[in-house]
C-alpha cells in the first residue's frame, strides 16, 4: 500500500513540475511576442541603444529568471526527498 501511494505521489509531483516548466518556458516566449508587437528593440536602436547591451539585457533578465526557478524547484524537489 505504502509503495503504490509513493508512486502516486511521485507521478503527481512529475506532472505538476512539467506543467510548471511549460508556464515558465511560455512566459518568454511571451516576452518574444510582445517586443515583436511593440517594437521595442527597434525603437531602443533608433535611439542609439547598440544591440549588444539590448541582447546581453534580455540574457541577464531572463537568465534570472531561470536561476530563480531552478533554485525554487531544486528546493522543492530536496524537500520532497526528504519526506
Amino acid at each position: 500500500m505504502t509503495t503504490n501511494r509513493n508512486q502516486t505521489t511521485s507521478f503527481l509531483i512529475a506532472v505538476i513540475f512539467s506543467i510548471a516548466l511549460a508556464f515558465k518556458y511560455s512566459s518568454n516566449i511571451n516576452q518574444i511576442v510582445k517586443e515583436r508587437t511593440s517594437s521595442c528593440k527597434h525603437l531602443q536602436v533608433i535611439s542609439g541603444m547598440g544591440l549588444i547591451p539590448f541582447w546581453i539585457g534580455n540574457f541577464i533578465f531572463d537568465f534570472a529568471g531561470y536561476l530563480i526557478f531552478t533554485i525554487v524547484a531544486i528546493y522543492g524537489y530536496s524537500e520532497w526527498k526528504k519526506i
